[in-house]
């Protein structure tokens, strides 16, 4: 019995696992290139299980596992991410890059993830996640022909894979394209009213493709305003502007003048990402206006009433003294103008360089003079 034990330890581990059993390590295929993921072989493809998804490549395009253990790959990781600030977009990119290469999937959904969390328009992450899109199922049904299958599979892009991260969302936007509308759009509508921004983001980037739709319009309006995320806010308006035209610079216009001021700013932000040049005079007007701040009072006083006189009545029988009650007042009136108005400035001055394409600053009549002189 000990001499069986002997033998047994000496083993290795893999001739131990179980033959069905996957096993996580980096794979290398054909064309030069490394995964990360649990491999399931058949006689005519191999499919590999990774953070992305699964992907299905042809039994002759596999050349093996590379012996490479992912703690070392973990480790690496570890100090590279360590040397660099979070919002450094170049080095995440880098490091990313590097991911891919070594096949370690992991770590490049992370950087993925940091950099669109940094910025959602990354051109580089986009274009990359849209190129990983082809290659990676992210459900058993994806291609799915039957309407019963093919709803639920729309459902888990929206209510599943979009609210994960950032790349979820991304891959969910990838996957949509090319889908039923008329199946699509009801889930599109609904996720702008998630709890997650990243569920929202991907409904108004999907209602982009649509028109004729009120409904659509008056959402995506209404949340272009008053959603807490500016990437919502932002998609929502080139969602409208991908459908409509200078038109929609009067729905904005009008909140211009809206007593809150949270709803002024944001209605200049969307008048920018609109780009029509129709909105630069109406900003124009709204930036004079921060150089005339309203004016309001405090008044501290203290009232005093008083008769000052009488008023006879005179009845049948007797004579009724009315008395005359005044009030007197006094105290202090203080005038309180509102200054400090930079950011809103900044704000609106931001506007009118994307509708423009010029930058003369916060001072309103050299805007006047430009747009005078066009």
């Amino acid at each position: 019995m000990k001499t069986f034990v002997s033998i047994l330890l000496l083993l290795p581990v893999s001739l131990l696992t179980s033959p069905g059993v996957p096993t996580e390590r980096i794979h290398r295929l054909l064309d030069g290139s490394h995964v990360q993921g649990r491999a399931r072989l058949s006689p005519t493809e191999v499919r590999l299980q990774t953070p992305f998804g699964d992907r299905v490549i042809p039994r002759g395009d596999y050349v093996g596992p590379q012996q490479v253990r992912l703690e070392d790959l973990k480790t690496w990781y570890r100090d590279a991410t360590g040397a660099i600030a979070d919002r450094d977009l170049a080095g995440h990119r880098r490091i990313a890059e590097e991911c891919r290469a070594l096949g370690y999937m992991t770590g490049l959904r992370r950087e993925l993830n940091v950099i669109l969390k940094t910025d959602t328009d990354d051109r580089w992450a986009r274009a990359l996640l849209d190129r990983l899109a082809k290659d990676y199922r992210v459900h058993r049904l994806e291609g799915a022909s039957k309407g019963k299958e093919l709803r639920r599979y729309i459902d888990f892009l929206f209510e599943d894979l979009a609210r994960r991260d950032n790349v979820g969302a991304v891959f969910a936007g990838s996957k949509v394209r090319g889908l039923a509308k008329d199946l699509v759009y009801r889930p599109a509508m609904k996720a702008l009213k998630h709890s997650k921004p990243r569920v929202r983001w991907l409904g108004a980037h999907v209602l982009r493709g649509y028109s004729g739709k009120p409904n659509r319009v008056q959402e995506l309006f209404r949340r272009s305003l008053q959603d807490g995320v500016w990437a919502v806010r932002r998609e929502c308006v080139r969602s409208l502007k991908a459908t409509g035209g200078a038109s929609l610079v009067k729905l904005y216009e009008k909140q211009l003048t809206n007593p809150k001021q949270m709803l002024q700013v944001r209605s200049a932000q969307a008048l920018g990402e609109l780009g029509f040049e129709a909105a630069a005079r109406p900003l124009v007007k709204v930036l004079a206006d921060t150089w005339r701040p309203n004016r309001v009072h405090i008044v501290n006083t203290r009232q005093v009433a008083y008769v000052k006189d009488y008023d006879v009545e005179v009845a049948q029988t007797a004579f009724i003294a009315d008395p005359v009650v005044d009030v007197l007042q006094e105290g202090t009136v203080l005038e309180v103008a509102l200054i400090s108005v930079s950011i809103v400035r900044r704000v609106y001055r931001d506007a009118l360089v994307r509708v423009t394409g010029v930058d003369f600053g916060v001072d309103p009549k050299k805007w006047r003079a430009h747009l005078d002189a066009k």
